[in-house]
């Protein structure tokens, strides 16, 4: 071998790679250590694309879905709540249901139910008014579940939300012909 050049040794699994370097006057030896991550590349493209079909079908529901911590902030919100409210997601994003989409008239009734979550209830199903970005009075049907850790510390609480405006003035009106 010419001075400079360099010798490489691999084992047959490709996993440490010895490198020898000559030269003239004195020997010098080098060890790089090399490791194969193609399974932890594979796996972090299996979790992106995971995370992209969970948002495409969070994305493409036809029902409201809002994440809350525990304050009550909104964390996430998708384009169904979008469409229900009026608020876009960026508009939303932490924000407090207070100051977003629950009347005054309201809040005792969101208080008790959100205590409820917090103390541990699996699902609490409600329905009652809300108010939308141009300040509509809806009525909307939510469902309301913990998030929880595998510890069983609460993280948050997902709703699950549909605006029943128009069936709720069509029973109103039904009653009311009835009578």
């Amino acid at each position: 071998e010419k001075m400079g050049e360099r010798k490489l040794n691999i084992t047959a699994r490709g996993m440490v790679v010895a490198e020898e370097e000559e030269e003239e006057e004195e020997e010098e030896q080098q060890l790089v250590v090399v490791q194969d991550i193609t399974e932890r590349k594979r796996a972090e493209a299996q979790v992106k694309e995971l995370e992209r079909y969970l948002q495409l079908q969070v994305d493409r529901m036809p029902i409201g879905l809002i994440v809350w911590d525990t304050d009550l902030h909104v964390q996430s919100w998708n384009p169904a709540a979008e469409r229900i409210f009026g608020f876009t997601a960026r508009e939303a994003m932490g924000k407090h249901a207070y100051d977003l989409i629950v009347p005054k008239h309201v809040q005792p009734q969101v208080d008790a139910l959100w205590h409820r979550l917090l103390e541990g209830d699996d699902a609490v199903q409600n329905a009652h008014d809300n108010v939308t970005k141009d300040g509509r009075l809806i009525v909307c049907q939510w469902s309301n579940a913990p998030l929880r850790q595998a510890n069983g510390a609460m993280v948050g609480v997902l709703s699950m939300v549909q605006d029943i405006t128009e069936r709720k003035r069509a029973e109103d009106s039904l009653v009311e012909s009835n009578r």
